[in-house]
């Protein structure tokens, strides 16, 4: 019994190395994979395979062994046998183990990800298909039954999944181990008018990367040497190219200030890109400075434009136009929108009030370049414009996809 004793405390070292580190190791792989991270995310944690296998088959001879023992006591035993109160304690805790191993050895081997945009897992679409793969790490020798995998939403979400939620786990060939995969799930969006005709499906996902809904209440600011590296990473996963060090240099200046010299370590608090901050940085400009930000109302994503002027009592007044989508920009490129802009109040002649981009750059110095006339042709889906926004040094340079011909 002494010797059982031992390999199980063995046993629950390994598995707590394995649960506490290992598994948590290939998550954070696995999180930095789906924001365009080097795609190092084998489902093996540990330096060698198979280890949550071999660690439950410990556990099942472990128990078979305790059974054994079992048959024995029966036959040659006596009241307040302690060998017998040993041998209960030590099959208690090696079940406590294995049932701990297998909770745990449940992951998400693929994120919810769209047929569409295999590059974008956990982006999801209302009213578009996506799958989500499960699978179980120990591979189980026998089994007397099949087991079913659910899926669940998060219940603080408005969102329905339309799709059987529930499904056997059958043996996947590649891996020797069980899995699930949902396919065709869409996510329908509660209406709160009609909440009595919707279909109340109780479907919840275990996503490990985003458990902790209030993080995203209140960010914690980032280092810009974390954040460099995703912005990076997403870059290259859209164009194939990462940015290079005078691009990652020229947005921490933008992000932390030309005195910070692209220090790693300075923080990145996430109240710079709000819409409030806009309105901070136009208040003292010029009347006509404008600057761009991306949309936080437009379901399809796009750039505002935004300018200040001046009104009769001399206040600064902000002004922004309409969201320009990706379609929009395919029609006519952002350039040119920025010069033909222009606003009437039906008295006077129309006029572009896009005069400095911000802080004070002439339109015409910051985008002249990149005017075209309808003949010369506008940007298409094949084709994405470089556009260099310089003030002494590049704002941002985006890379031909597709060199023009």
């Amino acid at each position: 019994m002494k010797e059982i004793a031992n390999a199980l405390t063995l046993v629950e070292q390994i598995q707590l190395t394995l649960i506490s580190e290992e598994l948590p190791e290939w998550k954070k792989r696995q999180q930095m994979a789906c924001i365009g991270g080097p795609r190092n995310t084998c489902l093996e944690p540990g330096p060698a395979p198979g280890q949550f296998t071999v660690v439950a088959e410990c556990l099942q001879q472990i128990r078979q062994q305790l059974k054994k023992v079992q048959e024995l006591v029966q036959k040659f035993t006596y009241n307040s046998d302690p060998f017998t109160l040993g041998k209960s304690q030590l099959d208690e805790q090696a079940l406590s183990l294995f049932k701990n191993l297998i909770s745990n050895s449940l992951v998400v081997e693929r994120q919810p990800c769209m047929p569409t945009h295999p590059q974008r897992p956990l982006v999801i679409k209302t009213g578009v298909q996506f799958t989500v793969k499960i699978r179980l790490l120990v591979k189980l020798s026998d089994l007397n039954s099949q087991p079913k995998a659910k899926i669940y939403i998060d219940k603080c979400r408005n969102f329905l999944l339309l799709s059987t939620d529930t499904k056997v786990m059958s043996l996947d060939e590649s891996s020797g181990c069980l899995a699930a995969e949902f396919r065709h799930l869409i996510a329908k969006e509660k209406r709160l008018s009609n909440r009595s005709k919707e279909l109340s499906l109780t479907v919840y996902e275990e996503l490990h990367l985003i458990s902790n809904l209030l993080f995203f209440l209140n960010p914690p600011p980032v280092k810009w040497g974390q954040l460099s590296a995703v912005l990076s990473w997403q870059f290259s996963s859209v164009t194939k190219c990462a940015l290079n060090s005078e691009q990652l240099r020229t947005l921490a200046d933008k992000l932390l200030g030309h005195e910070s010299q692209g220090d790693p370590e300075g923080l990145v608090h996430w109240d710079t890109f709000l819409k409030e901050r806009e309105e901070a940085l136009l208040r003292d400009r010029l009347p006509g400075t404008f600057l761009l930000r991306f949309s936080e109302n437009s379901q399809c994503g796009g750039i505002i434009i935004t300018w200040v002027e001046n009104s009769q009592d001399g206040e600064p007044v902000k002004h922004s136009t309409k969201p320009y989508t990706r379609t929009d920009l395919i029609k006519m490129s952002l350039p040119n929108i920025i010069r033909d802009y222009t606003v009437s109040d039906g008295e006077k002649d129309p006029v572009n009030p896009l005069i400095y981009l911000y802080p004070d750059i002439p339109r015409d110095v910051a985008f002249g370049r990149y005017y075209t006339n309808a003949s010369d042709g506008e940007m298409n889906e094949d084709r994405l414009s470089g556009l260099k926004i310089q003030d002494g040094t590049t704002v941002f340079h985006v890379i031909c996809q597709t060199p023009p011909t």
